[in-house]
């Protein structure tokens, strides 16, 4: 009996650490969300925005939702619920979804511990609440053409915001420091780690040298290097049309269909600005107060817009201009951003606008025409003159 004993014994403890040691082969994400409207849950691959490659997808019921599957290696995602996204790092593990007004995470998961641990923190969901309430407060009501009044509340804000992305910031340093695997490391530094301070050449630097120690080399890690070598060449052409450059020629067709060329508009003008948009761009279309305020007052004097719309549909295009009922010259390009113009001035990103003098140069460019700064500009110049 005692050997029998015995056997049961090391059979149970062999099961027990067999039980222990063994990999899961698929996962589980589970939760509840509070008060949506939002009926479907789904996990896509990450930076994929149109939803093609997903790896699974459910139904809510009764605000509850529970997907499944499996993943060959640790994979970097964006789980869905309607159009809120969280971020996560999904290996062959259970995972549960926090999902409320005040907090926004996935637990769970080894790497997605350490990577997103962040988002779990108390002292960083209060600075995004904080930031929230700031936010609603101080543009609640707003005159978007007061200056003084937008300039104080974009400072609240950017104030408030700043706090989260500081502890944000923190953390991921701590990580890329600490005694933590490469392949953390790896998805940590492509969160957006201090994108602003943290220099493209060191970015491609850890990233190789990160790869170098995998067994198999990081998806995420190869296409970050190559975006971010993209981003280098693109900053070096992006020079080609900087400001004291030459304007490079468009033609697109308005609403009539009839051409219109940029070089004809310039030349019949002091001042062109070159205004990419498209109808789907909110930021865009919230330039367009300031635009008309600027166009009617130099209009008289010598300016026009060149509104150069990246829609790739007519019907949205038109449908825009007849909401926003844009005084200046309008035309469209339905290449979108694979059109001749777009791909002339380095596009990556609407809105995007060149102020254009007479002889053909560029004076001005981004930011330094943007909202109150174009208005600035239009009277220096014009003051000049």
């Amino acid at each position: 009996m005692k050997f029998l004993k015995n056997i049961y014994i090391a059979l149970l403890t062999t099961f027990v650490v067999a039980s222990c040691t063994q990999k899961n082969t698929s996962f589980t994400i589970s939760g509840t969300v509070e008060n949506t409207d939002n009926k479907e849950v789904s996990i896509v691959l990450f930076n994929n925005e149109t939803k093609t490659d997903t790896i699974a997808s459910e139904k809510l019921i009764d605000n509850s939702f529970q997907l499944t599957g499996s993943v060959e290696k640790p994979t970097k995602v964006l789980l869905f619920v309607g159009h809120t996204n969280i971020p996560m790092i999904l290996e062959n593990d259970t995972y549960s979804v926090v999902l409320n007004e005040t907090q926004k995470y996935v637990k769970g998961g080894k790497l997605n511990q350490i990577v997103y641990g962040y988002l779990q923190q108390v002292a960083f969901q209060n600075a995004k609440i904080d930031a929230k309430k700031t936010a609603a407060i101080v543009f609640k009501d707003i005159d978007w053409l007061d200056k003084e009044a937008v300039e104080l509340a974009r400072a609240k804000n950017d104030e408030k915001n700043a706090i989260a992305y500081k502890i944000q910031n923190a953390y991921m340093k701590n990580i890329l420091e600490g005694d933590y695997s490469e392949l953390a490391k790896i998805y940590t530094l492509s969160d957006n780690y201090d994108w602003k301070n943290y220099d493209v050449d060191k970015r491609i630097e850890l990233y190789k040298m990160y790869n170098s120690v995998l067994k198999e080399p990081n998806l995420i890690a190869n296409e970050m290097i190559q975006s971010l070598t993209d981003y280098k060449i693109t900053e070096e052409k992006k020079l080609a049309v900087a400001p004291g450059k030459p304007f490079k020629e468009v033609i697109a067709k308005d609403i009539n269909n009839i051409e219109i060329s940029l070089s004809e508009t310039i030349k019949n003008n002091k001042y062109t600005l070159l205004e990419f948009w498209a109808s789907w761009c909110g930021p865009c279309r919230g330039e367009f107060p300031h635009l008309k305020k600027a166009y009617k007052t130099y209009n008289p004097k010598g300016f026009e817009i060149y509104g150069l719309s990246l829609d790739d549909k007519e019907d949205r295009w038109l449908k825009a201009l007849k909401e926003e009922n844009t005084p200046w010259i309008n035309v469209v390009d339905y290449k979108d951003f694979e059109s001749d113009a777009a791909i002339a001035y380095f596009v990556q990103g609407i809105p995007a606008s060149f102020l254009i003098s007479n002889d053909g140069t560029i004076v001005a460019s981004g930011d330094a025409i943007r909202g109150f700064a174009l208005d600035e500009k239009l009277e220096e110049l014009f003051n000049e003159n």
